[in-house]
């Protein structure tokens, strides 16, 4: 019977939608059962269940930049969960993401990140939060080692995204288990009769199947917070919701190669050079408010598009030049490799859409090549010594040619 009654409170945790990997809350159900059963777990016991908890908690500065930690579940009022695996609180960061920007030492804001995600309570008002904070101060996100799920939601808001060489991103969905334990009281002699007031009320009851309606309620909450993850993972990258949708691992754990390659991060590196990367492009920040959201295209562009005005205030915020113009080519990298990857390709049979998007970032791009040509062509040295040789040859001729008039008309 105990272990009966405490299923009603794992029951509670995996019945809320989360966005996080299943193995942790899996872990997380079990860990709770263990503990609201009066077991105490010593602290190897909870890190051979869940892993560690991650030692650094509390917001940090390096030089001018407030390292803000995203470690362990992500939750609204998080408390014990925070001793027992480390966790942060949606609350806790949004704080210290509002402390930072306050705080006149500070010029710039990483978010630390490593969490296997959590639940989707108040994460795409924290989502909105960080990218609204980009307006004030440079804010960037590095996943050392990962981002899952509504870590990624998080660290997708930011200016750029980092991930370490041997770190990974994504896994872009939305997860709910219901129990159906009607077998198991059964089995125990006990027979549970609900009495309900509304339509649905206890639809969703452990004491029974899902009929095919609750089925579909259930559903419905999992597509509907699904899609506005990926409505905000696309606003923050700068990429088109069809991009995120069918692109981004679907749901899948990526490396950070392949993040890369795919766009769903801009740049590979170690934590301590991402620190001084972000202290030197903060070194001389343009006015607030008219830094550009990202190095990639700004939300509605089409991927790989170029954005004269943002390339114009990257170049003033400081940033390498060198970083920009890679980003600008694993961006384009990303969305050539995403396009050969469509399943329409197989079948000869694009969507208008697809094929109209297409088209507009053929046309972008061509025009963007045939500019930088051009600036190039202006730096090369002697650049002008043909173009002089042949004005020359033109007025030779047309000096030859207007004497042969000349001569034909006095005779």
């Amino acid at each position: 019977m105990s272990d009966i009654k405490y299923r009603h409170i794992v029951r509670a945790i995996a019945e809320t939608p989360w966005a996080i990997e299943p193995a942790k809350l899996a872990a997380i159900c079990e860990l709770v059962a263990h503990r609201a059963a009066g077991h105490e777990l010593t602290a190897d016991e909870v890190q051979a269940r869940i892993g560690a908890a991650p030692a650094r908690r509390q917001p940090t500065a390096t030089g001018t930049v407030a390292v803000i930690p995203v470690f362990g579940v992500i939750a609204p009022r998080v408390n014990a969960m925070q001793d027992i695996s480390g966790g942060t609180s949606v609350e806790q960061l949004s704080a210290s993401l509002s402390d930072a920007l306050m705080n006149p030492r500070v010029d710039a804001i990483l978010l630390d990140v490593d969490s296997p995600g959590g639940s989707t309570g108040l994460i795409t008002e924290l989502a909105a939060e960080v990218r609204a904070a980009r307006k004030t101060k440079p804010v960037w996100a590095i996943a050392d080692t990962t981002a899952v799920s509504a870590a990624y939601w998080i660290a997708s808001q930011a200016d750029r995204l980092i991930v370490t060489p041997s770190g990974s991103v994504g896994s872009i969905g939305i997860i709910l288990a219901h129990e159906d334990i009607s077998q198991q009281l059964a089995n125990e002699g006990i027979n549970t009769t609900l009495i309900t007031a509304g339509e649905h009320k206890g639809e969703t009851s452990p004491y029974g199947p899902l009929s095919e309606e609750a089925r579909a309620a259930l559903q419905e909450q999992v597509d509907t917070f699904h899609a506005m993850f990926i409505a905000d993972v696309a606003t923050g990258r700068g990429v088109a919701v069809d991009t995120v949708r069918n692109g981004f691992g679907e749901g899948r754990m990526v490396l950070a190669r392949q993040a890369l390659e795919m766009g769903m991060v801009d740049g590979i590196d170690s934590f301590e050079a991402t620190v001084t990367a972000l202290q030197n492009a903060a070194a001389r920040p343009v006015p607030a408010g008219d830094r550009p959201a990202a190095l990639l295209p700004p939300s509605g562009a089409p991927p790989g598009a170029a954005d004269s005005t943002s390339t114009d205030l990257a170049a003033e915020s400081g940033l390498s030049f060198a970083v920009e113009a890679e980003a600008a080519r694993v961006a384009v990298t990303a969305l050539t490799a995403r396009s050969r990857s469509l399943a329409e390709l197989g079948r000869g049979d694009l969507t208008v859409a697809k094929e109209q998007s297409l088209r507009e970032v053929c046309d972008a791009l061509a025009g963007a090549q045939a500019e930088l040509q051009a600036l190039l062509a202006s730096t090369t040295r002697h650049q002008h010594a043909e173009a002089v040789l042949r004005e020359a040859a033109r007025y030779e001729h047309l000096r030859a040619t207007n004497a042969r008039h000349e001569g034909a008309r006095a005779s």
